[in-house]
């Protein structure tokens, strides 16, 4: 006899972005945190990123380590009210808070997971995470005083190296 699958409500807030970004999300105990990643990835409409990092009861679980690939949620015995970070992706660090709203009981056969509901629009997966958002936000308000990207340059006053922009690419200047 099929026993019903145990279910996690988990609010997730992205952290650091205003306007706020919102997700409730209903997925079964039974998903390993890599498939976990990719349905995240599939509510916020992003691609799959490169790897992925937890932090959950003060350790950290990535995809890069062998042994953590194949945790299950049930593993971490999470509870009604706890909270854990979740980094989608290694390139941008777009840094979620996930909190355990509640815990229930699924149907028999219940495995798909849902995202209940949402707030604020998903910003653009690639925009180089909350500072590269607040900055592409910015932008309009700011009109001709922002920099365009092919502006931007770094000054570098380090041993004999000074930076100059030459078009939209840096040269050593002597």
């Amino acid at each position: 006899m099929a026993t019903p699958v145990k279910r996690l409500i988990l609010l997730t807030v992205l952290r650091d972005v205003y306007p706020m970004v919102i997700r409730l999300v209903d997925v079964p105990v039974c998903l390993e945190v890599s498939e976990f990643d990719e349905i995240f990835h599939a509510v916020l409409a992003w691609d799959s990123g490169i790897g992925y990092w937890f932090k959950i009861h003060g350790q950290e679980f990535n995809s890069f380590q062998r042994k953590t690939r194949s945790k299950k949620l049930r593993d971490f015995r999470l509870h009604r009210l706890e909270t854990f970070l979740y980094t989608p992706g290694a390139m941008d660090q777009w840094e979620w808070e996930l909190r355990v709203v509640d815990l229930q009981e699924g149907a028999i056969g219940d495995e798909v997971p849902v995202c209940v509901e949402g707030r604020g629009a998903t910003p653009p997966q690639d925009c180089g995470g909350a500072t590269g958002y607040r900055l592409m936000l910015k932008r309009p308000e700011m009109g001709e005083k922002m920099f365009q990207p092919a502006q931007v340059y770094w000054k570098l006053s380090v041993t004999s190296w000074r930076w100059k922009p030459l078009g939209s690419i840096c040269v050593r200047a002597n």
